[in-house]
């Protein structure tokens, strides 16, 4: 979460802010951080529910077959 937060949105952020103002920004970036989060639990769960080690094209081929990995 820190390092998306960190390599995108420190040229996002301060717009954001500067255009929606301090509540509705807040409030949009609660939301996308809470998007960021719940994509990295999902991605847990894939890695705890596979036996075999792969980074993750591998986990992506397991889970959608071998054309999107």
């Amino acid at each position: 979460l820190v390092g998306t937060t960190i390599g995108a949105g420190v040229f996002a952020l301060p717009s954001l802010f500067a255009r929606m103002g301090i509540w509705q920004a807040s409030l949009c970036f609660w939301a996308i951080a809470l998007l960021i989060a719940i994509t990295y639990v999902l991605y847990v769960d894939v890695i705890v529910s596979e036996s075999s080690i792969h980074r993750l094209p591998g986990y992506v081929r397991l889970k959608l077959g071998k054309r999107w990995g």
